[in-house]
């Protein structure tokens, strides 16, 4: 799997921002632990649904979709690590 566009600098911002104790942080922490663990997840569909504008179940995305769900929880393992 090829490397997300920025992901390097996302995983940067968070650090900056778990770094300065964001009120937010706990949820962002909870959120990737609970809905980002495994492609099918709620958090890697929602992306999806995101990115594709609510076409991720639709069979002619479906490739499409198949790579962003994994996209997701590798990019949620990274700023977990």
């Amino acid at each position: 799997m090829t490397d997300l566009d920025g992901s390097e600098r996302a995983i940067q911002a968070f650090r900056e921002e778990e770094d300065a104790r964001t009120h937010g942080m706990p949820h962002a922490l909870h959120a990737l632990k609970t809905c980002f663990t495994r492609p099918g997840d709620q958090g890697p569909m929602a992306c999806a649904a995101f990115r594709l504008t609510n076409r991720h179940l639709d069979p002619d995305w479906q490739e499409e979709s198949e790579q962003i769900y994994p996209q997701c929880v590798a990019l949620a393992e990274g700023l977990l690590s």
